[in-house]
This record gives C-alpha cells, structure tokens and sequence, in this order.
C-alpha cells in the first residue's frame, strides 16, 4: 500500500506524507532506527559534505504508529522557513521522491 496521502499545506510551510504497510511497527522501525521519534534537518551539499547555503532545508519529523486492523502507519512531516523554500523544493521532485523512496520500503518489509 505504501504511500496513502501526501498533503501540501502552503499556510503551516508543510508536506505530510502518510504511508501504510502490512508490517508491524517494530519491524518498519528496523529501517528508521530508534529513537520511535525521528527528526532531522535535511539540505544540500557538495561532494565534500559541506552544506549548501544557498539551497534550502527543511526539517523532517517521522512519526510511527499502529495502523487500525493492524499494520503501520508512518507519517512524514516535511517543514520549511518559507513559502518559497516548500515551493522550490516542490518543483525540485520532492514528492515523487518521497514516494520513490517510501515505495521501496514494501519489498524490504517482506525480505
């Protein structure tokens, strides 16, 4: 099933993605590591892992719970300093990438 919604929200400057998968949460945790609580800042770099000042960031929080009839559910909020920091990473292929990514969670789950 995988990614169920991704909602923009231009007011609050963040994308939330919501995925489901078969799997119990402990074992979809097992690809996220603990704490059961994760958030990062995520950004650009060069070659040499230096951040990129002039791209933009946004702060990434997962949040892992049961999903109702079993299964789990996984929420990404994607959060940004501005309208056109969420814009122009919308336009960069965020969101097919999320969903790229949160797509090859399944086959992982069943290995």
């Amino acid at each position: 099933m995988t990614v169920t919604n991704v909602h923009k929200s231009l007011d609050a400057l963040a994308i939330t993605v919501t995925a489901e998968f078969e799997a119990s949460v402990e074992r979809v945790w097992q690809l996220w590591k603990n704490p059961r609580l994760l958030e990062v800042e995520d950004g650009f770099a060069d070659d040499a892992g230096i951040p990129n000042p002039d791209m933009p960031t946004t702060r990434m929080r997962v949040v892992l719970g049961e999903r109702a009839g079993g299964g789990t559910r996984v929420d990404i909020v994607s959060t940004f300093s501005s309208l056109e920091q969420m814009e122009q990473l919308i336009s960069m292929g965020m969101e097919e990438g999320l969903r790229a990514a949160m797509g090859q969670m399944d086959a992982l789950l069943v290995a």
